[in-house]
């Protein structure tokens, strides 16, 4: 058996992208972000998420790329 993916808040990730939390629940509902809700004992309703710490990596890479691409196309990088 396998360890399982390490995981982070979104509080955590928020702060690790520079973003709010709405804005990392937002990519993490639209797929972006990949994670999973932690569900409360009792009604099983979302308590809160966690998200996985490769798909906040990957995502760092991604907007890296992009932003390299936009300052490429201003003629911004040698």
């Amino acid at each position: 058996m396998s360890a399982p993916e390490p995981t982070m808040s979104t509080a955590r990730a928020a702060e690790v992208l520079g973003l709010c939390t709405k804005t990392v629940l937002a990519l993490l509902r639209s797929g972006e972000l990949k994670g999973y809700p932690q569900l409360t004992a009792t009604s099983r309703r979302v308590h809160a998420w966690k998200v996985y710490e490769s798909s906040v990596t990957a995502y760092q890479r991604r907007a890296e790329a992009a932003s390299e691409l936009v300052r490429a196309r201003k003629g911004l990088v040698a």
